[in-house]
């Protein structure tokens, strides 16, 4: 008699249950992007900074909720926040001033930027990020801001290429322009 109401609470649940599992089918996994990228490129300046320096490398890691690399489909937030941070490096150029040779010397520019990405495609996103930023030339330092502009396009699961522009103003030089290419690398 005490097993009667016990056994009428699991029939009643296994009724509820059976009907909402009979007409339903298992989804596909979604297939997520990945929240972090590291990058290697090369850089130019561009306009005034192009007359010192030339060609340089370009380290950067970044972070996105899920993100990078190719989707199975559009995430469901438009837009999502971007946190990152890396370094450039610029080759300084030697020239002839009043016959005597002058070498300006390695430019280092190091940034941690946060701002906005936008996954225009399943194959590629476009980040806008800016914050501080560190210039280090001959030893000295000086603190500044920095902006950048870049784009993704995805070549596989976990490869980019990516072209960027990047904007950095300090107080003791003038407003530094550069463009460059970087291939990422997303786990």
């Amino acid at each position: 008699m005490k097993k009667t109401p016990i056994v009428i609470l699991v029939s009643c649940f296994a009724a509820i249950q059976l009907p909402a599992q009979s007409g339903s089918s298992i989804p596909s996994p979604e297939i997520k992007g990945k929240n972090n990228a590291v990058s290697f490129g090369a850089i130019l300046p561009i306009g005034e900074f192009s007359r010192t320096h030339f060609a340089g490398v370009a380290v950067n890691y970044s972070w996105s909720h899920h993100r990078f690399g190719q989707t199975g489909n559009q995430p469901g937030k438009l837009i999502d926040f971007l946190a990152d941070g890396g370094m450039n490096y610029y080759f300084g150029k030697n020239e002839t001033v009043a016959g005597y040779k002058y070498k300006y010397g390695g430019y280092i520019y190091l940034h941690a930027f946060g701002g906005a990405i936008y996954n225009f495609s399943k194959k590629g996103n476009i980040a806008l990020t800016g914050g501080p930023g560190m210039g280090i030339y001959k030893g000295g330092h000086d603190w500044g801001l920095g902006a950048s502009l870049s784009g993704s396009y995805y070549v596989g699961t976990a490869i980019a290429f990516t072209p960027e522009i990047v904007f950095f103003k300090h107080n003791e030089a003038a407003a530094l322009w550069s463009g460059g290419i970087r291939a990422a690398y997303m786990f």
